[in-house]
């Protein structure tokens, strides 16, 4: 342990030179006189801790409270600033200790030595033999949890944390009020020190309370696709190489966060492979899927073909400006229609199946074209990093075309294929097929000019030999199932109705990707005869502080890991990210907040709540819990209450929610013991004093216990200073009396130590909400003589294009929308237009509109609103959106003939009222827009609408 801290204080003295906005530092009593040996060194020692040696192992916390003081407050408390290293990797177990040596006598009058520490870093946490319990009470079912599983291209962001955490904080919910890890019944404390997660070589083990009930939380990595094998082209490297890399990070970040998952599957491993062959079979043995011939545009980045019509809207170019790709490709596709009508019945009968009500309603709308769902591709011939089908359904399919558009007009891509040699399982290929493909193949590749969509092309003949893979979404999906146990007969075991824990009670994922989760993985399901999964919840996005899109181009992207590497405490993290999360909106995300939150929440109340109950408990009841009294003196909070509305918050999994409530009772419990004021009791107040003191220690192993969940560190330790042990939360006693009576108490610093910042956090907070988006000096700009043209100037009139549009569900005049006006821009935004009388959601989906993009966000009807879409407005009602000249792509701004002047700020914007100056101004004459005589021009073009003149743009 001195060789710990002496290591600690050589590092910091290496980092003295670092900048750091803020630095915390303890003072740490030294080692205790008693010379016990230290946690690590008791681990060494023994192979094996029996239940019978759990009393020795308690009887020895108390003379060692000194040690693992030192322990606790080097895990939780975090320095706020920059410079702290990442934590070393854990070193070898230690030889058997070394005799301790005797303590030196104090000096008289003088008291305890005290060593004092600079905190920069965290060192493992040694509290293992708290991680579980042989007694838990056994109950029955098992709830089984999924996260989408992370596209292996690149790094871990902020995105991905949030849902592994927001998946992780319900899974420990689950397992901690009457759940419990699968395939885990009574464990021992050294098994429980040794275990480690599936799959995973270096975690520590979880920190998590089980209980009798199982809980299954599954994650992993979506490997395989197009842009993995681009990705791994350009970086010289195999895809296997790649991913490999890009897993090894996911895991790292989800072992720094504490997600206690229980499997980590990878789209790689042969257990999957199987598992998609046979759902393969399944849906083919029902006719379910057919060869068929597609030609049309494809879009690489998102893997996915276009429709013509949107291809079109899209000026050929994919979301990047990357160009679409003409191909005609022999694939196979999925009868996605045949089932649409029986997804729909069963979204509309079970209203739990899509949450929250908006993302449902979403789902609704996109049944209803027909077209989009009538067939599903799901093979590609164009890459081979994919999920091989099943032996001996295809022997190779032929790549026939392959176009790509470039803006300048004409490009070839080069593709080749072999035609098929034997007969497919449908269709069969003609003698006059073999003898035309034949003479291309003599020939060789054969280049020829035709015309697509008016433009040309070249079209390039495929001859080298291409198999089918399967299309990823057919593959990614199907690790839900490969996760609860597979498909067919496995270790004795007949899964043909699924796993052994199918079918899955939630899947939680992004709302971008609710298409995939609640259309086509139901119809696959169907297809195969599998039950259906429980529920599908869609969580929002993480923005940034000013509820802004990160991106780089902004420069507002939040990285984790570097966080981390900062000195911000996993739980302090974990805790932040979830608090204000409700189902299916946005969370905003930033420093000072988290900070703010640290100190005001987790640090003042609930970590001087637990300081101030074990101080008391051990100066005024010897370090004990006392005995009951019969004495009146209320309770901390409403128990019962509380746990009643955390199982309604997380039933429908509104973590925010369940956050706000145990918070709520840490308050509650001050404001009780502050009212009743123990600390100034004299000894004929004695009885209600232990009575109190009594309330006070049960209240913060309740509040422990439902803290585990969002903070599982902070929790381990609480638990383990009030004498308390893990207890499912649906068995807690609501009169408190849950504690036994002559517990040891351990008191010890603060667990959470404040941060303190320049000027304190909430005035971080504050100084982070006023900042722009962009962090520039602001440019000047021109004053023109009349102030309107100033105004008119310094407005942003910016393309952008409707990507997604839903019904306000509080208002039948408002839609919703996500529009994306181009990276420079914050690329998508959601802004509230009231249009619901004027057109209909297909009318506006994917239509290119001009919106105001400077202008400060306001709430309509309760949703944030970052712009305004512009409309032109007759004198008679009639309305139509001012259309931007069809050249015209997300990003592009108006410009007026002679007022040149950079955009102004949001806040200049609202301040100043540039926009109420400008818009008299707008007008519309021969369907052209104007401001007064100058015309909205982008690129060239005026922007246009289709309404009388004299019409007004607002």
């Amino acid at each position: 342990r001195k060789s710990t801290i002496r290591s600690l204080e050589s590092r910091e003295q290496g980092h003295s030179s670092s900048s750091c906005s803020a630095r915390v530092t303890i003072a740490l009593p030294a080692r205790s006189a008693s010379g016990h040996s230290t946690q690590h060194e008791r681990q060494s020692s023994s192979s094996s801790v029996s239940s019978e040696s759990h009393q020795a192992i308690m009887s020895a916390r108390a003379s060692d409270a000194a040690i693992d003081e030192r322990s606790s407050t080097l895990a939780l408390v975090g320095a706020a600033g920059g410079g702290a290293p990442k934590p070393p990797k854990a070193p070898k177990a230690p030889k058997a200790a070394a005799p301790p040596k005797p303590p030196a006598a104090a000096k008289k009058g003088k008291g305890k030595k005290k060593e004092k520490v600079d905190i920069a870093m965290e060192p493992a946490l040694p509290l293992a033999d708290l991680l579980g319990s042989t007694n838990f009470p056994q109950t029955e079912g098992e709830y089984y949890v999924t996260t989408a599983i992370n596209y292996a291209n690149g790094a871990p962001h902020m995105g991905h944390a949030y849902e592994a955490l927001v998946t992780d904080v319900v899974a420990r919910y689950h397992r901690l009020s009457g759940k419990k890890l699968c395939g885990n019944q009574t464990v021992s404390f050294e098994q429980l020190r040794g275990r480690r997660r599936r799959g995973d070589g270096v975690g520590r083990p979880k920190l998590d309370f089980h209980t009798g009930k199982k809980t299954f939380m599954l994650t992993g990595a979506d490997e395989h696709g197009q842009k993995i094998a681009n990705t791994a082209a350009a970086q010289n490297i195999t895809p296997q190489e790649l991913v490999d890399t890009c897993v090894a990070r996911f895991k790292a970040l989800d072992e720094r966060l504490d997600v206690a998952y229980d499997d980590y599957l990878r789209t790689t491993s042969e257990r999957h492979k199987a598992c998609c062959r046979e759902l393969w079979r399944r849906c083919a043995s029902k006719g379910d899927v057919f060869l068929e011939r597609y030609d049309g545009w494809y879009d690489e980045r998102a893997e996915q073909f276009v429709k013509a019509s949107d291809a079109k809207l899209q000026n050929y170019k994919d979301a990047d400006g990357i160009p679409l790709k003409r191909t005609t490709e022999e694939c196979y596709f999925f009868r996605l229609g045949k089932y649409a009508p029986a997804v729909r019945k069963h979204i509309e009968a079970n209203p739990e199946f899509v949450q929250p009500e908006a993302r449902r309603k979403d789902v609704l709308k996109m049944l209803d074209d027909a077209e989009e769902i009538e067939k599903l591709s799901i093979s590609r011939t164009t890459f081979d990093w994919g999920v091989g089908l099943p032996e001996g359904f295809d022997e190779g399919h032929v790549r026939v075309q392959c176009l790509s558009l470039r803006g300048d007009g004409v490009d070839a891509t080069r593709a080749t294929g072999a035609p098929p040699t034997r007969r497919r399982r449908q269709g069969a290929i003609t003698a006059g097929d073999r003898r035309a493909r034949g003479s291309r193949r003599e020939r060789g590749t054969s280049v020829r000019r035709r015309r697509v969509d008016g433009a040309s092309h070249d079209a390039v003949d495929a001859t080298r030999h291409r198999t089918q893979v399967m299309y990823v979404w057919i593959d990614a999906l199907t690790n839900y199932v490969t996760g609860a146990g597979g498909l067919g007969e496995h270790n004795g075991k007949d899964f043909t109705k699924g796993g052994g824990r199918w079918p899955a009670d939630c899947h939680i994922i992004g709302k971008d990707i609710v298409r995939f989760h609640a259309i086509y993985w139901p119809a696959f399901l169907m297809s195969a005869e599998l039950p259906l999964p429980k529920s599908v919840f869609c969580h929002g996005f993480v923005l940034d502080s000013v509820g802004a899109k990160m991106s780089k181009t902004l420069g507002n992207v939040v990285d984790p890991n570097a966080l981390l590497d900062d000195g911000v405490q996993p739980d302090s993290f974990r805790y932040f990210c979830v608090k204000d999360a409700s189902p299916g909106a946005d969370v905003k995300f930033s420093r000072p907040a988290l900070v703010l939150a640290h100190n005001t929440e987790l640090a003042d109340a609930f970590g001087n709540l637990l300081h101030r109950a074990t101080a008391l408990a051990s100066s005024k009841c010897n370090g004990q819990v006392p005995a009951p009294v019969k004495v009146e003196v209320g309770k901390p909070f409403d128990l019962a209450s509380l746990r009643n509305d955390s199982v309604k918050a997380m039933a429908s999994l509104d973590v925010g929610a369940y956050a706000k409530r145990v918070m709520a009772c840490c308050r509650d419990a001050n404001k009780w013991v502050a009212d009743l004021e123990p600390w100034k009791m004299k000894d004929d107040a004695a009885d209600k004093r232990q009575e109190v003191l009594r309330l006070l220690l049960e209240a913060c192993y309740a509040l422990s216990l439902f803290l585990a969940p969002l903070a599982p560190r902070a929790a381990t330790f609480a638990l383990r200073r009030v004498g308390g042990q893990p207890m499912a939360t649906s068995k807690l006693k609501a009169d408190f009396s849950n504690l036994q009576t002559g517990a040891r108490v351990t008191p010890g610093a603060p667990l959470f130590a404040q941060i303190e910042v320049d000027g304190g956090a909430s005035a971080a907070l504050a100084k982070e909400k006023k900042k722009k988006v962009v962090s520039k000096k602001p440019e000047a700009f021109v004053d023109y003589t009349d102030a309107d043209d100033t105004a008119a100037s310094r407005l942003a009139l910016v393309v952008g294009k409707i990507v997604e549009v839903w019904p306000h569900p509080d208002s039948d005049k408002l839609f919703c929308e996500k529009i994306d006006c181009g990276e420079a821009f914050g690329g998508v935004r959601e802004v509230a237009s009231g249009l619901q009388k004027h057109y209909k959601v297909d009318d506006l989906k994917d239509r290119v509109v001009l919106v105001a993009a400077n202008l400060k966000a306001k709430k309509l009807a309760g949703f944030p609103s970052h712009g305004m879409v512009l409309c032109a407005t007759a004198p008679d009602g009639s309305l139509s959106c001012v259309d931007p000249p069809k050249s015209a792509k997300p990003g592009d701004v108006v410009a007026l003939a002679g007022l040149k002047n950079p955009p102004a700020s949001e806040s200049q914007v609202d301040k100043k009222k540039l926009f109420a100056k400008a818009q008299p101004h707008f007008v519309v004459r021969g369907n052209v827009c104007y401001y007064k005589d100058k015309p909205f021009d982008i690129n060239g073009a005026p922007c246009t609408a289709a309404v009388a003149d004299g019409a007004s743009i607002n």
